[in-house]
């Protein structure tokens, strides 16, 4: 409250006031200063601490506390979108590579160049 909070007379800032023998307190401290438009505040307004914060908590609920309250949160995500951006271009990848005769295996190369191509060549001799 004591960015918010205003002398009513000579409407500078409140400030906090404590003590071990009082309870916590809001007060002008202008006229201390010597300001001059403290001049006229005498005696120095003070309100106790926790009854301006709950009249202030008591209006604002008051006058606003039906609205909506409206927070901008940054969602990282599940990274699924990423995941799949990075599928596809292992997928394209691997297809460039089977296409140039490269493979992760010797195994692989193996299937590759018996029944697969086999079954390629076949395919385009019965096409004329």
């Amino acid at each position: 409250m004591t960015t918010a909070a205003l002398c009513g007379q000579c409407h500078t800032r409140l400030y906090t006031q404590t003590s071990k023998d009082a309870p916590p307190r809001y007060t002008c401290t202008a006229q201390n200063k010597g300001w001059l438009q403290a001049r006229h505040c005498r005696p120095g307004p003070l309100i106790n601490a926790h009854r301006l914060d709950a009249y202030v908590e008591e209006w604002f609920l008051r006058e606003l506390g039906d609205g909506m309250i409206y927070e901008t949160v940054y969602d990282p995500g599940n990274g699924i979108a990423e995941r799949v951006v990075e599928t596809r271009a292992s997928r394209e990848r691997l297809r460039a590579d089977r296409e140039a005769g490269l493979y992760d295996a010797p195994d692989d190369a193996a299937w590759f160049r018996g029944p697969v191509c086999r079954a390629g060549a076949g395919a385009g001799r019965s096409g004329g």
